[in-house]
């Protein structure tokens, strides 16, 4: 399903020049009907998906600075944990070495957000790991640090993968629930393009630890699962055939969309497949 021009614009309740932005760097993607020269249309869940993000952070995306996502290098890794110590301590912090091996099992995983000058604004992970190892990261039996690397995946295609989502963190400042917006936008992105390669997430975990941090995830469908005694750290999760989830619908049309890609027969191939002769009888 789709939306018009002027009904995404009115949900999203941004600037056209912010919304062609995001169309132009297919964090929106648009449809132009056969025998349409203009009048395109764009995907619903996606536009669904980012406002119900806005709603969650309660604020649209930063729309007077264009900002660059994508894998983490290792060089970024360093940043992310200085970031980390200055905002939470070194006892939520997993130490830089073993960061470094975490990235090396599964570079994909680690998710930065720049600025155009290469500063570092915000950082994530969406990480397939062992269930039994979340639920106990959840219910604060062991720390990040605590992890056995060999707890942690790479994204499988055609096996059933649980990923918790280690962190959505940004850098303070007058813009950071600008930035958060921008990369929670930029993580469901992601995780689309996971869906539709075929990565095929059942579940997705977090955990919140601060008042910020447990409205968002309420807002976003995750369900609670675990509350700490002190009532101040919870557990979330949310299933991915959740139809009441925006986020949810989202990353599924995009694992809908590998599969039904894996059931029709690419044209090369159908084209390559020679149709039998026919025997012919011979005149005379």
């Amino acid at each position: 399903m789709y939306y018009t021009l002027q009904q995404a614009l009115d949900i999203l309740g941004m600037p056209k020049s912010s919304f062609f932005d995001m169309v132009k760097d297919g964090r929106i993607r648009s449809y132009l009907p056969p025998h349409r020269k203009r009048g395109a249309l764009y995907d619903k869940e996606q536009i669904d998906a980012i406002a119900s993000i806005q709603v969650a952070t309660g604020q649209a995306a930063p729309n007077d600075e264009k900002l660059i996502f994508g894998n983490s290098t290792e060089a970024d890794l360093g940043q992310e944990v200085a970031i980390g110590l200055d905002l939470f301590g070194a006892d939520d912090i997993v130490p830089l070495r073993l960061l470094r091996q975490w990235w090396m099992r599964n570079p994909e995983m680690f998710l930065a957000l720049k600025r155009q000058d290469g500063v570092l604004v915000g950082y994530s992970s969406v990480t397939p790991m062992k269930l039994e190892t979340i639920m106990k990261l959840l219910r604060d039996e062991i720390r990040e640090a605590d992890i056995d690397i060999n707890d942690i995946y790479p994204y499988y295609v055609g096996v059933p993968l649980d990923c918790y989502i280690a962190s959505l963190t940004v850098v303070p400042g007058p813009k950071q629930r600008e930035y958060a917006t921008q990369l929670i936008n930029d993580v469901a992105h992601f995780i689309l393009g996971l869906g539709e390669r075929g990565v095929y997430i059942q579940a997705f975990y977090c955990i919140g630890a601060s008042e910020e941090g447990r409205r968002i995830a309420h807002n976003l469908g995750f369900t609670e699962i675990y509350t700490s005694p002190s009532g101040d750290r919870s557990g979330y999760k949310l299933l991915t055939d959740d139809e009441k989830s925006k986020l949810a619908r989202y990353y599924m049309k995009g694992y809908k969309t590998s599969q039904e890609r894996a059931k029709t027969p690419e044209l090369e191939d159908v084209m390559m497949k020679k149709p039998k002769r026919r025997k012919g009888t011979k005149a005379g």
